[in-house]
């Protein structure tokens, strides 16, 4: 007998709405097959598409159940078909795992940031519910558990305050505290008392500049020495010595402070330029400090001359590169009548303006973020716009100029107090 008319005669019977089970046994009661199972086996494989060659790399696990070891059931004969009708259609098993949703959301995180006061903890990648080593942990509004959002705004943190600036030490806050009002005593209720004599100076006194939290203040001199003063202890003591001091290789022209830290700029007469940084660690009460470090040096150029003032620039934040960036800078003014921004980030000039020389030389400043107000000894006072570089307005006044200051109280940040020598 044919082999593929007996398979034709098979299939209708083998797709039956009953089970493959029940097909065999009823199949196997209508002839004189003793055991249908081998007999069908037997012309199955005779076809070429089930002709394999055994595979000797497979395990001994892999290895086909025979006949003999199990039961003359259905298990053997639908593997069988299955085989053979996926040789027929052409089709190939394929794993039935779904493949994983993947989505897309454009959204922005919006909120605030603390500034660190450490060193980056070195990790690349955050990991949720890790413990983080240290007393400081980054923290900011986003409260979801996204690891990829924390990493990013703590990235933009550092990109914005901490690497750059991370050898000025921690952020300081200005201090708000209001102190008792002293007893006022009859015999001089409106005078002023005289607490400390500080006489460690040799020469004379160029700059005095107090910390953003007032825990010391610092005293320039043209002797090439800067020493830092303890406003607690002063007020405790009358003899009073300097906590530290640092001394230069050239005469102090200029001081001033760095907004937010314990950190000076001091600018000498051979065109060095010094940013200092003050050790100091308020506890309670007293205040411990460590050593006065030399964290950044810069130099004129020899036709710029050395600088005579000097003042710090916090500026607004603004994107740059779609990053939120805050500029910080140095103003400086040499005895060239030079006008020049330096980026205390980089350390390089960013901007350079030309004081007229017709004005005088320059006598006093009074800086704020976008505009300076310039006085000079000839009493030409003028104002200048450091976005564009350019002089709005000057006027003339009686009188060498020696200081300028705005208004503590009154105008709003308009009214400028100017004093003269006639």
């Amino acid at each position: 007998m044919d082999a593929k008319a007996d398979l034709k005669r098979l299939r209708p019977l083998l797709g039956e709405s009953q089970s493959r089970r029940t097909s065999l046994a009823s199949r196997s009661n209508r002839g004189p097959v003793e055991n249908p199972v081998d007999e069908l086996r037997k012309r199955l494989a005779t076809f070429d598409p089930l002709t394999k060659t055994p595979d000797r790399s497979r395990q001994p696990s892999e290895q086909p159940v025979t006949a003999s070891e199990q039961a003359p059931s259905e298990s053997a004969i639908s593997s069988t078909l299955d085989l053979a009708a996926m040789a027929h259609t052409g089709r190939k098993k394929v794993d039935t795992k779904g493949a994983p949703a993947v989505a897309a959301i454009h959204t922005n995180a919006i909120g605030t940031t603390t500034i660190h006061d450490e060193p980056a903890s070195g990790r690349s990648t955050p990991t949720l519910g890790a413990a983080v080593q240290g007393s400081n942990v980054y923290a900011s509004s986003y409260e979801g558990q996204d690891p990829g959002v924390r990493a990013f705004l703590e990235q933009v943190d550092l990109e914005n305050y901490r690497e750059p600036l991370l050898d000025f030490g921690p952020r300081v806050l200005a201090s708000h505290r209001k102190r008792a009002p002293r007893p006022k005593t009859s015999n001089n209720p409106q005078g002023v008392t005289l607490i400390g004599h500080l006489t460690h100076h040799t020469d004379a006194v160029v700059s005095i500049v107090t910390s953003p939290d007032q825990v010391f203040f610092a005293t320039a001199s043209e002797d090439g020495t800067v020493l830092i003063w303890d406003s607690a202890k002063l007020e405790r003591s009358i003899a009073c010595e300097p906590r530290r001091s640092y001394s230069l290789d050239s005469p102090v022209t200029a001081m001033c402070r760095i907004e937010n830290t314990h950190c000076l700029a001091v600018a000498c007469e051979d065109g060095q330029l010094h940013v200092l940084r003050v050790h100091v660690a308020s506890t309670g009460g007293s205040a411990k400090y460590g050593k006065v470090e030399c964290v950044r040096k810069w130099h004129t150029t020899p036709r710029d001359g050395h600088v005579t003032f000097i003042a710090h620039l916090q500026g607004e934040s603004k994107l740059v590169r779609a990053v939120l960036t805050a500029e910080s800078s140095l103003l400086l003014f040499t005895n060239t009548l030079t006008i020049a921004r330096l980026d205390i980030r980089t350390m390089d000039i960013t901007a350079r303006y030309q004081h007229p020389l017709e004005y005088g030389v320059i006598s006093a400043i009074c800086p704020t973020t976008h505009w300076c107000i310039v006085g000079t000894t000839t009493g030409t006072l003028s104002i200048w716009d450091l976005r564009f570089g350019l002089i709005v307005k000057s006027l003339k006044i009686d009188g060498r100029i020696t200081s300028l200051k705005l208004h503590p109280a009154r105008g709003k940040g308009l009214w400028l107090l100017v004093s003269t020598v006639r």
